[in-house]
């Protein structure tokens, strides 16, 4: 296949000129080096890269430093090449253009009738004389490490006339790499003018000292290295642990807030090891004190008689309930919630000590996350509830003075605020929606969103507690009161005061026992009406169910019984695989939609409509919703969403967030209580350059202490500066850094780039900043391919 080398259209004969465009088939590539001994001459190389033949010439413009000599056209033959030797004068340095000529431009529009055109390619001679010195450049005089910051980027440009072989030793403790790469005293080949990128780091588990110098290259000056200490965020509080404990799954977070340890700067938020959720689950003896947790407690409960589970201990604590004393007496959900929270505090202790700390030698906040409950209307349950646990807490010897309370909803926006910023500062003003609904409540935040000084605030309206329907002879109620009876049910105490995805896995269950057909579908034979006693009997029923709920965040169809032409996923099971005649039956996701969402949603949504409606009036402004924030593992499925979206009529979107976010929000958005967007960086960053070389430097502030910092992923275009690289060679600019703990400004990037030609280069700087990438400058060129010349890291994004 042949390609016209203008309008890159498919030829099927080779012709002197394109059947489509009319352009000359040819198409010459301009090349320069100083050759000979002592490089006393210039040689130009064209290369025909195109399917015809043409002419090529070399003339001179306003040139100095040359020997005159004669330099006749040639006939050029594709895939051919053709040199043309200039010699210099001995001692007098190169000034001027020189000229490559070809007739291989596009047809001329004006004089359309003549075929053939004359393209130029011109080369400044001037300072060609210092480029056969075979220096390097090195992007930075600094290399700066912010708090948090991880990895910086050294680049190095081969500013030779030649291609040449880079070696560089890495500094001890750290690692030196290349897209992945160990580089340590590994040789590369750099062409000449190019750029090669390195990445440093300290090597995992090694501390690096605060600052030393580096000598990347023997001929060159020695690079700084600083590592900068982070500002303690907040005076005498060294840290911050936040506990949202859940109906299943607790998650616990730390945020150091001062430097206590080298290596976690402020700001570094931490899981408990490598365990980001702890199970409520636990196992308790009938004879013992001490109760088993998580998997410890699954294998006693599977192996070992004489142990009962305790599960949804949240939820007797939401309803002032003591299920718990008809196994035992001493069984009180005051003692279990000690218990519970004295494993978590041995889970921190735990953590603690692999960094050499003692918890009682440190200032720690502890902030516990709870449900909304009835804070609207005199917080009785919310009061017990907390109460419950500033007793586990005390006897934990955690003072009074350092726990503190968050409603869950609000915590959520808290943690949505910080890594949602750039979008929300878009809609300051306006009224958003945070719905984070967990397995035992789903709780609603309203909050105004206002900006000052580039940070982000809410203001809270109003919360509200998702109620289950009051009818006893509704079908929620219904399945609600039959298993909280029955001896089925996993979770002993009352759900009636509150609904999650409890709720809806009760709803599924007591479905699919009394009316089955309305949910499952077959294929090839009818839907079987009811399902066996022996299933809906069975003690883990109700837990099967819940993982038939909770697998369609993936699947819409799910097998009760795999048919045997079937081939599973890997990690895909069958609730009940022994059941024969349900061979080919599976729930439907949309009917699970229709006859379980719809139905159990309604009432309680008509009753929240009539509350908001009524509390807005109150606070005389209309009820505006435009954005909704889903948060919570019940939210994980997407048409629990779209129902969450029908309580707001003028909604105008609902913000994507990752499965990820919604799962943590509530425990990261906790462990930023009281704080104002934190930034790791409060470097002032500058950049200093030269538009022409007939310019005075100038200087742009790119960052003010690091309150420009947006606070998401998104890279947005902060400044374009315009370059003329026609009147020198080497581009002219600086990432200066100050502030933040350095005594004096340092350079920590430098720009590079040579003008090879005079055509086109006048060219644009782009300078690029965000959290993911921190700042990237990057230089536009004549064929619109972005160059990157500076990479500096802010801070790390956790």
């Amino acid at each position: 296949m042949i390609l016209c080398p203008h309008c890159s259209a498919e030829l099927s004969t080779i012709k002197t000129f394109c059947s489509c465009c009319g352009c000359h088939g040819s198409h010459i590539i301009w090349k320069w080096e100083e050759s000979g001994e002592g490089k006393t001459s210039l040689t130009m190389t064209a290369e025909n890269a195109g399917f015809a033949s043409t002419s090529v010439r070399v003339k001179f413009l306003n040139a100095s430093g040359i020997l005159p000599g004669k330099l006749d056209p040639r006939t050029l033959n594709p895939s051919s090449t053709v040199r043309f030797v200039i010699e210099r004068k001995p001692g007098e340095s190169l000034s001027g253009d020189l000229i490559g000529e070809s007739q291989d431009a596009p047809r001329p529009e004006k004089k359309w009738w003549e075929r053939k055109n004359w393209r130029q390619e011109k080369f400044r001679l001037d300072g060609l004389g210092e480029l056969s010195q075979e220096r390097w450049v090195i992007g930075a005089e600094t290399l700066l490490f912010p708090p948090g910051v991880a990895f910086q980027f050294l680049s190095v440009w081969n500013a030779a006339s030649r291609d040449r072989d880079l070696t560089l030793e890495a500094p001890s403790r750290f690692r030196l790499s290349q897209m992945g790469a160990d580089m340590d005293r590994k040789s590369r080949t750099i062409g000449r003018g190019n750029r090669v990128e390195f990445r440093l780091e300290p090597l995992k588990g090694e501390t690096s000292p605060p600052s030393f110098l580096w000598s990347v290259l023997p001929e060159s000056d020695p690079v700084s290295v600083i590592r900068l200490k982070a500002k303690p965020i907040s005076a005498g509080v060294a840290a911050v642990v936040a506990i949202d404990f859940g109906t299943r799954n607790t998650s616990v977070r730390i945020r150091w807030r001062q430097e206590v340890v080298e290596g976690k700067p402020a700001g570094t938020v931490d899981v408990l090891g490598d365990e980001r959720r702890f199970p409520t689950l636990m196992a308790v003896h009938q004879r013992f004190d001490e109760p088993y947790f998580g998997t410890e407690a699954e294998g006693k409960l599977r192996n070992e008689e004489g142990f009962d589970a305790i599960e949804g201990l949240k939820t007797a604590m939401r309803n002032g309930d003591e299920p718990y004393l008809s196994r035992n007496p001493l069984w009180t959900v005051e003692w279990l919630v000690e218990r519970y929270f004295r494993f978590l505090f041995d889970k921190l202790d735990q953590y603690l000590e692999t960094l050499s700390l003692r918890r009682e030698d440190l200032e720690i906040d502890f902030v516990v996350t709870r449900p909304v409950l009835d804070k609207a209307t005199g917080d009785h349950l919310g009061s017990s509830y907390e109460m419950l646990i500033e007793l586990a807490a005390l006897r934990c010897d955690i003072p009074e003075k350092r726990l503190y309370f968050m409603l869950e909803p609000e915590a959520a926006a808290n943690c949505l605020a910080h890594t949602h910023r750039a979008q929300l500062l878009k809609i300051q003003g306006e009224t958003i929606a945070v719905v984070d609904a967990g397995g035992g409540t789903t709780d609603i935040l309203l909050a105004k969103v206002k900006g000052e000084g580039g940070n982000i605030s809410l203001d809270v309206l109003a919360s509200y507690s998702l109620r289950p329907e009051e009818d006893p002879a509704s079908v929620m109620r219904c399945a609600l009161a039959h298993f909280a009876l029955s001896q089925k049910a996993t979770n002993a105490a009352r759900v009636e005061n509150e609904m999650g995805g409890d709720t809806l896995d009760r709803a599924l269950a007591h479905r699919l026992t009394y009316q089955a057909s309305d949910l499952l579908e077959t294929r090839g034979r009818p839907v079987p009406l009811l399902l066996s006693p022996e299933i809906t009997n069975a003690l883990d029923y109700l837990q099967e169910m819940r993982n038939v709920k909770e697998n369609f965040v993936q699947k819409s169809e799910q097998y009760l019984c795999f048919p045997r032409d079937y081939s599973p996923e890997p990690d895909e099971a069958a609730p009940f695989p022994e059941a024969k005649e349900l061979e080919g039956v599976y729930v439907s996701h949309p009917l699970y939609d229709d006859f379980i969402l719809k139905e159990v949603l309604r009432a309680p949504f008509d009753a929240l409509k009539t509350q908001m409606t009524q509390e807005a009036r109150l606070r005389n402004e209309p009820l505006e919703v435009k954005h909704l924030f889903c948060v919570g593992g019940t939210n994980l499925d997407r048409a629990v969403r779209h129902h969450f979206r029908t309580l707001f009529p003028g909604l105008r979107e609902e913000l994507p967030l990752s499965e990820q976010e919604r799962v943590c929000a509530v425990a990261e958005g906790a462990v930023l209580r009281g704080e104002t967007l934190f930034l790791s960086s409060p470097l002032t960053l500058s950049l200093r350059y030269r538009p022409s070389a007939m310019e005075e430097a100038q200087t742009k502030i790119l960052l003010q202490e690091g309150a420009s910092v947006p606070a998401d992923d998104v890279r947005r275009s902060a400044y374009n500066i315009r370059f003329d690289l026609t009147d020198y060679r080497e581009l002219e600019a600086e990432l200066i850094a100050e502030g933040g703990g350095l005594d004096f400004p340092v350079i920590v990037g430098k720009a590079y780039a040579v003008a090879h030609s005079v055509e086109n280069e006048a060219r644009s700087l782009t300078v690029d900043i965000s959290v993911k990438e921190g700042i990237v400058i990057k230089l536009s060129q004549p064929n619109g391919t972005p160059l990157d010349l500076i990479k500096f890291r802010l801070f790390e994004k956790k």
